[in-house]
């Protein structure tokens, strides 16, 4: 006879990683030693955006590696000089790392009153990403921009069914770049490349760099 019993919660608030780290949103630290590099290039190239609703497999990782791509096109037109560039290019890449522990929740709900707590951990777990990650203040304007605009060049090819929604139909369309063309073995390739492109000083010491930049 199968007998089935319910396991305890017995570390609440708590996500385990693929590394065997458990992360507290509410209480990490970015000195814990818990944060990886590869662990976040794993989780993001294996979350699917929109919750799945696309006609084929679209990893976080491929949308961040996007988001980089036009960031560094638009600040190649603005002028700015190359250190800027690359400062930009890292935060775009980076922007959503704290999905890599809490998910790709729907913007909608999101808003919801009833997902205060989500807020609350998404907040201080970017904020402590953040310092890891060695970046100052507050996400660039740009970066954000982007993020927006860049959704209806991916409903365009990925969601096609949606594409006549009110809420969609002003969003800019990029023709001369297509979303969903990497496997998530490909995204987490292509987003550790770029980002030891961009942080070759991390390459060893990796989880610990921020630590020894610190003292």
């Amino acid at each position: 006879m199968l007998r089935w019993s319910v396991v305890p919660d017995v570390i609440p608030q708590t996500i385990a990683t693929i590394d065997g780290q458990l992360v507290n949103p509410f209480t990490v630290k970015a000195t814990d030693g818990v944060f990886r590099v590869d662990t976040i290039a794993h989780a993001l190239s294996n979350l699917c955006r929109y919750n799945g609703h696309t006609e084929r497999f679209y990893s976080v990782a491929e949308h961040c590696l996007l988001v980089q791509l036009v960031v560094d096109v638009r600040a190649t037109g603005a002028g700015l000089t190359s250190e800027q560039r690359a400062m930009l290019s890292f935060e775009a890449l980076v922007h959503d790392a704290v999905e890599a522990y809490l998910g790709d929740i729907p913007a909608p709900f999101k808003k919801m009153p009833e997902f205060a707590a989500y807020r609350q951990a998404e907040a201080r777990l970017s904020s402590e990403l953040r310092k890891w990650f060695g970046l100052a203040g507050d996400e660039p304007e740009l970066v954000r921009q982007i993020d927006v605009e860049i959704r209806g060049t991916e409903r365009h090819w990925l969601m096609p069914e949606s594409r006549t929604l009110t809420e969609w139909t002003t969003a800019p369309i990029l023709e001369w770049m297509e979303c969903g063309t990497m496997t998530p073995q490909e995204a987490k390739h292509g987003w550790l490349t770029r980002f030891y492109d961009l942080r070759p000083d991390w390459r060893d010491g990796g989880s610990d760099k921020w630590q020894m930049n610190q003292g």
